[in-house]
């Protein structure tokens, strides 16, 4: 059977901290915080545009990497911060819809520059895109933003369109965070 046959699929996501690595590796340095680009993505609260997009965001409750979050909340290294769990009807070849993420504390932007055009971002922003061409594919744009010197936030980026094997734990990774995604064809467990 073709994965295009499918008609809903599963994603659970962990975005996690990675505790150690708080400079980043070299040549993979913060910069200054940034705004994601999210115009048209959907708002996770926005229930009826994500219902009009096909996605049915899932309860806590029915988490499905819960083992994997609590591996990552018992290691002294990372720290699980948020997790996510949606269901897709008929994910696009491209440009579909794109989940809006904004998670965590709050931080001022754009201070330095012009005290009167500063704006406030979250710890964790950007968005996340599931795609079905001749395979899943996973886009995501998060950014991790935390204080930085001089009073800017300093922000670390991963950005990837990565290709996704079904029913397989996925990791992709930046210097400061991460993330941990399975997708599952409904009805395949």
């Amino acid at each position: 059977a073709s994965l295009a046959q499918a008609a809903d699929w599963r994603v659970d996501l962990i975005i996690f901290e990675d505790r150690n690595n708080r400079g980043g590796a070299p040549g993979e340095m913060a910069g200054p915080a940034r705004a994601p680009e999210s115009r048209d993505a959907i708002p996770l609260s926005d229930t009826a545009r994500l219902s009009a997009a096909g996605i049915r965001m899932l309860p806590e409750s029915d988490f499905g990497l819960q083992t994997q979050w609590n591996r990552l909340n018992n290691s002294q290294r990372f720290n699980p911060v948020m997790r996510l769990s949606w269901i897709q009807r008929d994910p696009p070849q491209r440009n579909g819809p794109r989940l809006r993420i904004s998670h965590g504390p709050s931080f001022e932007i754009g201070r330095a520059m012009d005290p009167g055009g500063s704006r406030s971002i979250q710890q964790i922003e950007g968005v996340i895109a599931l795609t079905l061409q001749r395979f899943l594919h996973l886009d995501l744009d998060l950014q991790w933003a935390e204080a930085g010197y001089g009073g800017e936030p300093m922000g670390f980026v991963l950005q990837e369109q990565r290709r996704m094997r079904s029913n397989t734990l996925h990791h992709v990774d930046s210097p400061r965070f991460g993330v941990i995604t399975r997708i599952v064809r409904v009805g395949d467990g």
